[in-house]
């Protein structure tokens, strides 16, 4: 008896391994696994593919790989003080990554602390590609500076116009009412 449920302890262990295994490389999400000093233990298909790297590219090498090089220091420093913390979770931030081909991309990154087979801690990251919404938001940005500095133009043409109609000294009332309009509206510019 005691040799059945021993097998079938072993079989929901296997089948519950496998379904791990599964999910992490079914995800839609970018995830991978760094050891203590930061080199890639496990990177799923939606990270490879993301980044631009195949699975053996990166196993081994360091996660700063896909970070620009002027955050390097600082990401390191940012692994190893998680890794060494406290803390079991890493907060959701905005970071911009390199990829294979050089282009600048930009994620949404939060991480997990675990403990690997040996006992040693390791860091597990979830990254979600939001490049194409930091471009819109940018141009979104824009084309309200833009409005905003049309319709301050549309303001003074007008108040032209009048001052025109009006009478001979309209460039004295303009004159006001320009700086009236400058201090209203460019500090929105």
């Amino acid at each position: 008896m005691t040799d059945m449920n021993t097998d079938h302890l072993y079989q929901l262990v296997n089948r519950s391994k496998r379904n791990t295994e599964n999910v992490i490389k079914t995800a839609p999400l970018g995830i991978c696994i760094t050891d203590p000093h930061g080199h890639f233990e496990m990177v799923n298909p939606a990270y490879c593919q993301f980044y631009g790297y195949q699975e053996e590219d990166l196993i081994g090498q360091h996660f700063t790989l896909v970070v620009p090089e002027a955050y390097r220091p600082q990401m390191r420093q940012l692994h190893d003080e998680f890794i060494q913390g406290d803390e079991t979770r890493e907060l959701r931030q905005e970071w911009e990554v390199r990829c294979k081909n050089g282009e600048t991309r930009t994620i949404l990154a939060e991480a997990a602390r675990i403990e690997g087979d040996d006992g040693a801690s390791r860091k597990v990251t979830f990254i979600v590609d939001i490049t194409d919404r930091k471009r819109l938001e940018e141009r979104l940005k824009q084309a309200s500076r833009v409005t905003l500095k049309r319709r301050v133009l549309e303001c003074l043409i007008a108040r032209i116009k009048r001052c025109i109609r009006r009478n001979r000294q309209g460039a004295i009332e303009l004159s006001s009412h320009r700086h009236q309009c400058d201090q209203r509206y460019c500090a929105l510019c």
